[in-house]
């Protein structure tokens, strides 16, 4: 998958997010991208709904940033696409701190 460049009012939010992101982990985002850049591109459909990453591009915009890297990915079904969101989460659940 090829990685682009989008500009985040390109972006839009999903009707329903898996994952709801609170101020610490905006907080956290930020503080990660400030340190390192975004290591992790967005995933977006091919209209621009963020499918992985809102809690980024979330703290993307509250940095005054324009652009995001994205991987987009296209075909998938809304069924597909729920799917994936509910898949990135879970196994963003399942780390551990060690």
């Amino acid at each position: 998958m090829k990685e682009v460049t989008k500009k985040l009012s390109e972006l839009k939010r999903p009707k329903h997010n898996v994952r709801i992101h609170g101020d610490q982990q905006i907080k956290e985002y930020i503080r990660s991208v400030e340190m390192f850049g975004q290591i992790r591109p967005l995933v977006v459909d091919e209209d621009g709904v963020v499918l992985a990453g809102n809690g980024l591009w979330t703290a993307l915009e509250q940095m005054g940033r324009t652009t995001a890297k994205c991987y987009v990915v296209k075909g998938l079904s809304e069924a597909g696409k729920k799917k994936l969101m509910l898949v990135d989460n879970k196994i963003f659940d399942l780390g551990v701190n060690s």
